[in-house]
């Protein structure tokens, strides 16, 4: 019996990360049933408590300095507090982690098989462009080491950052990555051989993640949901005119708490079983979340994408453009018509199943070769 080690983003305060690490795990016990599968805790010091709160206000020009950054953290803490505690509950429920881990102490996780799991996991994280430990810096040369649909998150990498990446990513014994841009990218530092794969959350079956929604006290259809990452106040008023339009309530599902004052009916905090719930009764969502556009298009609901602003937009794109719902983007924040439009799910459906059938036969090649 082998033991297989992730690292990934597991401990960001949102859905998408939490959930692609719950399928991250789920799918490889499903591929190597006689294996043992850990994700490593591990946890940087600017990605928690205060410290991450602050590292948020740094990151926004209008809060960024003196006075204004020190209101930003008082009246952001108190919520993130509450956040914090409500995710570290659910991930306790969720994912079989190791003792939470930093610094030199990641040399002492032992395993067999390291993984990088999903999502941007080799782009900026915390207050650095990158970190090494995403990239398995601390794994011996005895281990064998995979990249499993990971992701740079942006379009790009410094120019400055590119030789040591590249020698990072040489240590790889098999590298599948989840946008078509990665391949790009790492094939431009001269490292080939990379293979795409679906994100972990595609992974999984419509009817796995259909058992694991939960729909109780969830209202049946009739209601617009909005699901909403980046501050967008044009996507805000688009959200609530298309509500009205269509005679339907405004749902505002979010784990940030101060989203409640942007809009809808507010839900906060929901476990991931019923925040999938609300995605899988909705009429029509709207959403600027990679994972959000994934589960409309699991759940097969109308959906339009607004775009986000911060250069993560390349991954929303290729997901849709791989399953031929490239129209769903909204480019007119005054088109009440195209999220009522039908979608083919029988033809995306079609597409998804032979790149899962494909992927996991990837994945699985990488772990026994």
């Amino acid at each position: 019996m082998a033991s297989i080690k992730i690292i990934t983003r597991h401990a960001v305060n949102n859905y998408g990360s939490l959930l692609q690490s719950f399928a991250t795990c789920k799918a490889l016990e499903e591929l190597c049933p006689e294996d043992s599968v850990e994700i490593i805790d591990y946890r940087r010091k600017d990605e928690t408590g205060m410290a991450a709160t602050i590292a948020d206000a740094s990151r926004k020009s209008k809060w960024n300095k003196g006075l204004r950054k020190a209101v930003y953290v008082l009246m952001r803490f108190p919520m993130e507090k509450i956040t914090d505690w409500k995710f570290e509950k659910m991930r306790k429920r969720l994912l079989k982690t190791t003792p939470t881990v930093n610094g030199q102490k990641l040399k002492e996780i032992k395993g067999d098989i390291f993984i990088t799991g999903s999502d941007q996991v080799w782009g900026p994280v915390g207050t650095v462009d990158y970190d090494r430990a995403y990239f398995l810096e601390f794994v011996g040369h005895d281990c064998k080491k995979i990249a499993l649909a990971a992701s740079f998150g942006k379009s790009g990498i410094k120019e400055s950052d590119k030789t040591d990446i590249r020698n990072l990513l040489s240590e790889y014994d098999t590298i599948t990555v989840r946008e078509k841009k990665a391949i790009d990218i790492i094939a431009q530092m001269g490292i080939n051989g990379c293979r795409q794969v679906l994100d972990p959350t595609l992974l999984l079956t419509p009817s796995q993640w259909d058992e694991f929604a939960d729909t109780r006290n969830v209202p049946e259809g009739k209601y617009v949901l909005i699901y909403q990452l980046h501050k967008n106040e044009e996507m805000d008023t688009y959200a609530k005119r298309l509500a009205k339009t269509l005679n339907m309530p405004l749902i505002r599902v979010s784990p940030s708490l101060h989203q409640m004052s942007r809009g809808g009916k507010f839900v906060g905090l929901p476990s991931p079983e019923r925040f999938l719930g609300y995605i899988k009764n909705s009429s029509v969502m709207v959403t600027d979340s990679f994972h959000g556009t994934v589960f409309a298009i699991i759940f097969k609901r109308l959906f339009a994408e607004c775009l986000p602003s911060n250069k993560t937009e390349g991954r929303n794109i290729g997901l849709l453009q791989s399953t031929g719902l490239q129209n769903r983007i909204l480019h007119d924040y005054n088109d009440f018509t195209m999220p009522t439009e039908n979608i083919d799910y029988e033809k995306v459906d079609d597409l998804l199943n032979m790149e899962r059938i494909e992927s996991r036969s990837i994945i699985k090649d990488c772990l026994m070769s």
